[in-house]
C-alpha cells in the first residue's frame, strides 16, 4: 500500500478511521512481502469485524488476530501500548493532536501514513504513545 491510500478507499468507514487497521497491514506486506489492493484490504475488513477482532468502526479489538488474518501467520501474541518510543525496527506510533488521534507506521526510521502525510494540519499530531507486538 502506498502513503495516504486511506483516502482513495470507497468503504466509508476504513476511509474515516481506519489508520490503526491500515498500519497493522502495512506491517504485513513489510514483513510478509506481501502488498494489499483494495479488495483485500475490505475482504480482511469483513472478516476481522465477522470475527470480533475488529468493531465496524474499525476499533481494533485484537492487533495480533487481525495481523493473523491478513497475514496467515500468528508471530504474536499481544499487542501492548508503550509510553517510550521503541527500539525496534517496527512498531506503530499513536500520536494526538486536541479532539484527534491516529495512527502511523514505523519501519526502520521512515514513517509510512494512511493518509497524506503532506496534509493540512498533519505536523500537529505529536507521538502520544507507541505500539509494539510482543
Amino acid at each position: 500500500m502506498k502513503q495516504g491510500i486511506q483516502s482513495t478507499l470507497g468503504h466509508a468507514k476504513i476511509k474515516k478511521d481506519g489508520c490503526y487497521f491500515l498500519s497493522i497491514l502495512r506491517w504485513v506486506e513489510i514483513e510478509q512481502n506481501k502488498s494489499f489492493d483494495e479488495t483485500e484490504i475490505e475482504n480482511i475488513y469483513y472478516e476481522a469485524v465477522r470475527l470480533g477482532f475488529m468493531e465496524p468502526d474499525c476499533f481494533v479489538q485484537n492487533a495480533p488476530e487481525v495481523y493473523r488474518l491478513a497475514s496467515g501467520a500468528r508471530p504474536y501474541r499481544e499487542m501492548k501500548p508503550v509510553k517510550d518510543k521503541p527500539k525496534d525496527d517496527t512498531f506503530i506510533i499513536c500520536q494526538s493532536k486536541p479532539g484527534y488521534t491516529h495512527f502511523v507506521l514505523s519501519h526502520k526510521g521512515e514513517t509510512w501514513d494512511s493518509l497524506d502525510p503532506k496534509r493540512q494540519g498533519a505536523a500537529a499530531y505529536k507521538p502520544d504513545s507507541y505500539r509494539v507486538f510482543v
